[in-house]
Parts: C-alpha cells; sequence; structure tokens
C-alpha cells in the first residue's frame, strides 16, 4: 500500500518526494526510508529530498526537489522561472530559487539560492498548474535584471547560456 503511495505522490512531483511528505503524510518510518535508499528505489538528490530510482532526473524534477527542501519557503527565480514559464532556451544546469534571509544553504551544486530580505510570499510567487512554485512574472524579470545588473557593476560579463548560443551580457 504505501508503495502505492509513494508512486502516486511522486508522480504529481516530477519523480521526487520529501522525506516530510513520507514522514508525516505517508506514515512511513525513518528505517524504511533506509531500506528504500539502501536497495535503490529512492536515490537522496538533496538533504531530505528523493528521487524515484525510475524517473529522470529533470530539470523540472530539480525544481520541485529544491522546493520540497525549503519546505514552502521561497520559489523558482530568475532564469529557472523563465525556463519553467516556457522560455526553454535559459540555461537549466542549475535552479535558481529566492528564499528569506536566514534560510539555509543546500550543499547542492547545481541549487543557486537567493536570500533577500526583499520576500512577499503573497505577492512575488504563484504555484503552477503542475505544482511548481515559480517568481510572478514581475519578480522573474526584477530577478532577471538582477542578475545583469550585478554583472555590470562589477566590470565583468556574465555570460548565460542557452541551447543554441551564449548572451554576452555586459
Amino acid at each position: 500500500m504505501a508503495t502505492t503511495q509513494i508512486l502516486n505522490l511522486a508522480g504529481k512531483q516530477f519523480g521526487v518526494i520529501g522525506r516530510a511528505q513520507l514522514r508525516d503524510d505517508l506514515g512511513i518510518g525513518r528505517s524504511t526510508i533506509s531500506r528504500m535508499t539502501g536497495d535503490g528505489r529512492l536515490v537522496s538528490i538533496m538533504n531530505g529530498v528523493y528521487r524515484l530510482a525510475s524517473a529522470d532526473e529533470t530539470f523540472e524534477a530539480r525544481c520541485m526537489a529544491v522546493q520540497l527542501w525549503a519546505g514552502g519557503h521561497g520559489f523558482v527565480s530568475s532564469w529557472s522561472a523563465a525556463r519553467v514559464r516556457g522560455l526553454r532556451k535559459f540555461n537549466s544546469d542549475r535552479v535558481h530559487f529566492t528564499v528569506p534571509v536566514g534560510s539555509p544553504r543546500p550543499s547542492t551544486k547545481w541549487v543557486h539560492l537567493d536570500r533577500t530580505s526583499w520576500y512577499d510570499a503573497e505577492d512575488d510567487r504563484e504555484t503552477l498548474a503542475n505544482g511548481l512554485v515559480v517568481a510572478t512574472p514581475l519578480r522573474m524579470l526584477f530577478g532577471l535584471a538582477a542578475d545583469v545588473n550585478s554583472s555590470a557593476s562589477i566590470g565583468r560579463p556574465k555570460t548565460h547560456g542557452t541551447a543554441n548560443s551564449r548572451i554576452r551580457l555586459r
């Protein structure tokens, strides 16, 4: 029964599931989670977040993993929000995620965490039909502009990759 519940929940979340969901929502104990990772049914991709071994680690799965790791605090932002919103040529190597100041940092290399005191969960984020919490279009543009601006202020060109070319921002 628990396997069906895990598959159903993870299936709605791009193949990823959080430890808190396993324990609190599905009633699965620590030893069962450990056994499932040990025998390869679950793969740890972030602290407290797992991917079904049969699921691909897609960009959207990584976005959901960071969202689950953050525990409801934060949203997919900047270049990643643009990609999630359909601008597919934006780089998908890293997930840009905005959280309030004081949030812990993940130890995952593919996460770019923006910690900010300018954070209003009601106005800055929205939940898409696929379950991802992303920056509103206005906040997304603010994040993109801030990235471009920070590159210019330190006097170095910043390169952002697209699928077919490189954009050099100065």
